[in-house]
């Protein structure tokens, strides 16, 4: 984030000649990081959770030919790719090492980070206690799991206006500002002269965009 600032500050500066430039350069050069690692981490999310139902599947097909949970598991970390693969390789590599079924499969679930691998770690665990037949438990969570995608999709098809138009207001003043700095620099140059101006902007910017995404977030 000190590099990218650093480096997004100083050009921004040596172009337009202002300590002003440099600033919001530099506040870009910040946000960057941060929104790339932000954007890696949800895709990562959306590939495991996609990997999900077939983990299930997977688990339920070799506890149904006689093998115990650990190798019903182990073989997720061979047969399926990443990020799952990792996953599962991790809490393979826990429980060679003795550590408890119930720590590696908690631990997993911490991983992973999600409601859905915590939802199948505590049925997991709960089946292991009370006993019961594991495989039939392991399809039902993949069916639950997939009625859950075609909700969320059906979801995501009826927002996507609301989406799109929250995207195009959020990335609308920043675009007028490039492209007055393009076409009429003088103003550009006494907009930005304004400290105070400035600052209301970004706060009022900042405000726009959490309360629009608030308006177009559903929780499922």
């Amino acid at each position: 984030m000190v590099l990218s600032a650093v480096g997004f500050g100083a050009v921004a500066a040596w172009v337009k000649g202002s300590a002003w430039a440099g600033a919001a350069g530099a506040a870009v050069g910040a946000a960057f990081p941060v929104l790339y690692v932000r954007h890696r981490a949800v895709q990562r999310n959306e590939r495991l959770l996609a990997q999900l139902p077939e983990v299930l599947d997977l688990a339920a097909r070799f506890l149904r030919a006689g093998h115990s949970l650990p190798q019903a598991l182990g073989a997720v970390a061979v047969e399926l790719k990443d990020p799952a693969r990792g996953l599962f390789a991790r809490y393979v590599g826990q429980r060679d090492l003795g550590l408890p079924t119930e720590v590696a499969l908690r631990e997993l679930a911490d991983r992973a980070g999600l409601t859905e691998y915590r939802i199948m770690t505590m049925a997991i665990l709960v089946q292991q206690e009370t006993g019961g037949n594991l495989a039939e438990v392991c399809a039902r969570l993949a069916a639950i799991v997939r009625d859950r995608f075609r909700v969320r999709g059906m979801i995501r098809g009826l927002t996507a206006e609301g989406r799109m138009q929250a995207a195009i207001l959020t990335a609308l003043p920043p675009a007028l500002v490039v492209l007055m700095a393009v076409v009429k620099p003088s103003y550009a140059d006494a907009m930005l002269s304004q400290p105070k101006l400035i600052a209301g902007v970004l706060v009022s910017q900042l405000i726009g965009i959490l309360w629009i995404r608030r308006i177009v977030r559903v929780n499922f």
